[in-house]
């Protein structure tokens, strides 16, 4: 299951930040409150994982439906994909690329690194350099 969430471009880091941090433990109580108690085995990693961009989207209507469509979207998407790589433990960690990590200024007190990922169909999606943010640990 994914979601996505959209933010207004005036956004600070620290409230984007925060906003992940909030949902990710809101998430992560409830997952250990309510569904690992239910499960016969538990799997090696329970957890969210996000990718994010920013851009312009065109929004669209089909079949009675709002869409969006945008290089952002399909970025932030394949970030989201890709934060397992090379990761034992992906979960409640974000990968934001680095354009949109420099616009938004996220303040240095979470645990942030450089990562290199491949994002295929993507220009230059071969060491795709982007941002890896902690949110949980």
């Amino acid at each position: 299951m994914g979601g996505l969430f959209f933010f207004p471009p005036e956004i600070a880091g620290k409230q984007f930040a925060e906003f992940l941090v909030e949902l990710a433990q809101l998430f992560r109580d409830q997952l250990l409150e309510s569904i690992v108690p239910e499960l016969q085995k538990t799997p090696p990693v329970l957890g969210l994982t996000f990718g994010a961009d920013r851009g312009q989207l065109i929004k669209l209507i089909m079949g009675k439906q709002v869409e969006y469509l945008g290089r952002a979207l399909n970025i932030a998407s394949r970030l989201q994909g890709a934060v397992k790589e090379g990761d034992d433990n992906p979960a409640y960690k974000v990968l934001i690329s680095k354009p949109t990590f420099q616009r938004l200024r996220i303040p240095p007190f979470f645990q942030i690194g450089p990562a290199k990922v491949n994002l295929r169909n993507i220009q230059l999606g071969e060491n795709y350099e982007c941002m890896k943010i902690v949110l949980l640990t």
